[in-house]
């Protein structure tokens, strides 16, 4: 007995979900139609957040795109996730058949470091993701273990009222006014340092008009090639008008 195209349809899915590679399914409009958990971890959308855009949406801003990415000569590209942060990503794109519609692709999707470009590759890359954090509203630095500083975009630095000369070098509780304030920054980087892994949390911190604000912290480790915790990459949100609104 032949299994359904129903059946067939769900063994297909739960080989899709076990692929270390992103996968997204796109029509002929590059549409999403469906997707892996790979995909939805790597983007930070549910599958049907990730159904409601074209491939195109994917593409960080500030990247010289092509008029579709599926024609893409060279397959390496920069993608950015939900919450707008960049990532290089190689992309390869074949068709598949289809019971219901056989105009639609098979989308592969691999996060990929700067290790592995060549050196050319290396310099260009390089200015496109510092043009994209840099413009990125997002709140995005880079902090040792200890809480020294060592990169801040324009947006951070805005926001907190400081220069880029003001804050790289300097540790992160060299800033706030309460020492409580200092107290409960190094706990939580000696916590981070000694369990490295991306977390999400929300905290107040006081902004450069002088009123505290709630801020969506997610941060990541960034390991050295000894897998040794190097430093911790921070990515802010402000959320302020969010919890006003639910309480």
């Amino acid at each position: 007995m032949q299994p359904s195209p129903h059946c067939n349809e769900i063994i297909h899915k739960q080989i899709l979900d076990k692929l270390d590679l992103a996968i997204l399914i796109v029509d002929q409009d590059e549409a999403i139609i469906d997707s892996n958990k790979t995909a939805c971890e790597l983007y930070g959308y549910s599958t049907k957040e990730l159904c409601t855009l074209h491939l195109k949406d994917l593409l960080a801003p500030n990247v010289s795109q092509l008029s579709s990415p599926l024609s893409f000569k060279n397959p390496t590209t920069w993608h950015c996730n939900k919450n707008g942060f960049p990532f290089c990503v190689e992309i390869l794109a074949q068709p598949i058949q289809s019971s219901s519609n056989n105009n639609l692709s098979m989308v592969s999707i691999r996060n990929v470091s700067l290790s592995h470009l060549s050196e050319q590759q290396h310099q260009r890359d390089r200015q496109i993701y510092k043009a994209v954090v840099e413009s990125s509203p997002l709140l995005i630095a880079r902090f040792l273990p200890d809480s020294t500083i060592t990169f801040a975009n324009l947006a951070f630095c805005s926001y907190f009222g400081h220069t880029k000369k003001s804050f790289i070098g300097k540790k992160l509780y060299d800033f706030p006014p309460e020492q409580e304030t200092k107290e409960f920054i190094i706990n939580h980087f000696k916590t981070f340092a000694n369990n490295p892994q991306t977390r999400t949390h929300d905290t107040i911190i006081i902004a450069k008009s002088g009123q505290p604000r709630w801020i969506q912290f997610t941060e990541s480790p960034i390991f050295d090639s000894s897998g040794n915790l190097h430093e911790i990459q921070s990515v802010g949100v402000d959320i302020h008008e969010q919890n006003l609104t639910r309480e």
